[in-house]
């Protein structure tokens, strides 16, 4: 019945802490005895040393969750900046690109007429002064990459530059041309 006692002061949660003290099991008896065991008794110290290290372990995890989500958004924004930075530099060269096309298309076109005359082709050639329409190439009117005739390619049609290979002297010839 006892047992019985206990075991539904357990199920509510009440403790009872039914271990003899040591000075009666050593047989001590009277104020003796009891200056003994509050001499054992946890200090009330301890209880507020161990609520201080609970406190402070909980605010370290509390702060380490905030660095690392700190991080974790530094990196975010790092990368993000990244991709814009590779965006806008993409941009910037296709437009610096388009508009060196743009600045090259004349003199394309005289390229384009030069090369294919020199082939013999003479409506071919006619046909390099499309490259004059604005807006040509992004209108299918003339292709690009067809159409696009480097000096240096026009100086090895003509037998001055050395056609097997890459020289600095063609390169500038290229340039001239």
């Amino acid at each position: 019945m006892g047992n019985d006692i206990l075991d539904s002061l357990s199920s509510m949660g009440i403790g009872v802490d039914l271990t003899p003290s040591l000075a009666s099991m050593v047989g001590l008896e009277g104020p003796l005895a009891s200056e003994i065991n509050d001499l054992l008794e946890p200090s009330p110290i301890l209880d507020i040393i161990a609520d201080e290290r609970r406190r402070r372990l909980a605010r370290m995890q509390a702060l380490n969750e905030q660095l690392a989500a700190q991080r974790q958004q530094q990196a975010m924004a790092e990368e993000g900046l990244k991709s814009l930075s590779q965006l806008a530099l993409r941009t910037g060269m296709s437009a610096l690109g388009y508009l060196a096309n743009a600045i090259d298309k004349p003199g394309r076109g005289v390229r384009v007429l030069l090369s294919r005359l020199t082939k013999g082709d003479v409506l071919g050639g006619l046909g390099g002064l499309l490259n004059w329409i604005p807006f040509s190439d992004t209108l299918g009117i003339t292709d690009f990459n067809k159409d696009n005739i480097s000096g240096r390619d026009l100086a090895r049609q003509w037998g001055l530059a050395n056609p097997d290979k890459d020289t600095w002297g063609n390169f500038a010839g290229g340039i001239v041309t």
